[in-house]
């Protein structure tokens, strides 16, 4: 088992590093009383890959323009990511399309001095690898709970525009308050780590500390912020370098070698076939 990417294991600001995904359709009422005709909506989500903080957005459609405006709508709230990691879903292809056309008008139209001020909000945008769902199970995870929560609440009855998002606001909250890890091994602390708390906290990011901020009750929300990130070390991270499985080495697969390609769709009996032509093996030399 391979160790986990540095963006999972170093400390960053909450939605630094996001993970987005979209559930499956939704039925979505134009507004209340029977009879009344329904439309198809989304859900997305966006899991930050450090803290595990959600936020929900409600779209009207798989478009790229619809999650361009999802993700102006999350990123005024949370402040916009500096990596976004997601599948290769034809709507992150194409609005990853339309975000480098706007940089390169950008380039056009303004000088080198003020690109280089605007550079640092744009978005770097990481595909996983195609047929790999395993490679973004933090946010395939969320995506479970979430669907957990609308089944239990909502159930297949359908609901206007403003009611799922209200409801969906709250499915939010109560997956930002779960337990991450204990705070501490005194069995009379019953404290817990969450990601709320690294979202309370990061306003508090953008002021700057003064010799007379010691005295003052900021110094004594800093030293909470650093508390919660030390935790975050000691207690969290630990728990997710853990192996379960997997600890055997194996011979590395090798550029040339005959595969067989797994394809749900074929018929039985039909088996694609392939060389491969080029591998990725990790920090360790390890090819997974």
């Amino acid at each position: 088992m391979g160790q986990l990417p540095d963006f999972r294991t170093n400390p960053a600001p909450p939605f630094y590093h996001t993970g987005i995904d979209y559930t499956g359709s939704i039925k979505v009422k134009s507004n209340k009383g029977r009879g009344i005709k329904t439309s198809k909506g989304y859900v997305a989500l966006f899991v930050c890959m450090v803290t595990k903080a959600v936020h929900i957005e409600l779209v009207s459609d798989l478009s790229s323009l619809s999650f361009l405006a999802a993700l102006r709508r999350f990123s005024a709230r949370r402040g916009t990511p500096k990596h976004i990691y997601s599948d290769n879903g034809t709507n992150f292809v194409g609005a990853n399309k339309i975000l480098q056309e706007e940089q390169q008008h950008f380039e056009n139209i303004f000088s080198d001095s003020f690109y280089k001020e605007i550079a640092e909000l744009n978005i770097e945008w990481h595909w996983n690898c195609p047929s790999w769902p395993s490679a973004g199970g933090i946010w395939e995870r969320s995506i479970r709970s979430l669907k957990q929560h609308m089944k239990r609440v909502i159930g297949d009855q359908a609901l206007t525009f403003e009611e799922y998002s209200t409801i969906l606001s709250q499915i939010e909250a109560s997956l930002n308050s779960r337990p991450l890890c204990s705070m501490s091994e005194d069995i009379e602390d019953i404290d817990f780590l969450t990601p709320a708390h690294f979202l309370t906290s990061r306003a508090g990011l953008t002021v700057i500390e003064t010799a007379q901020d010691a005295r003052t009750r900021w110094y004594l929300v800093n030293k909470t912020f650093q508390d919660i990130w030390k935790r975050w070390k000691t207690e969290y991270l630990s728990q997710l370098s853990m192996r379960s499985k997997w600890f055997r080495e194996q011979k590395n697969i090798e550029i040339g070698n005959m595969v067989t390609i797994h394809d749900d769709n074929m018929p039985a009996g039909k088996w694609p076939v392939g060389r491969v032509v080029e591998v990725h093996p990790g920090k360790d030399g390890l090819v997974r």
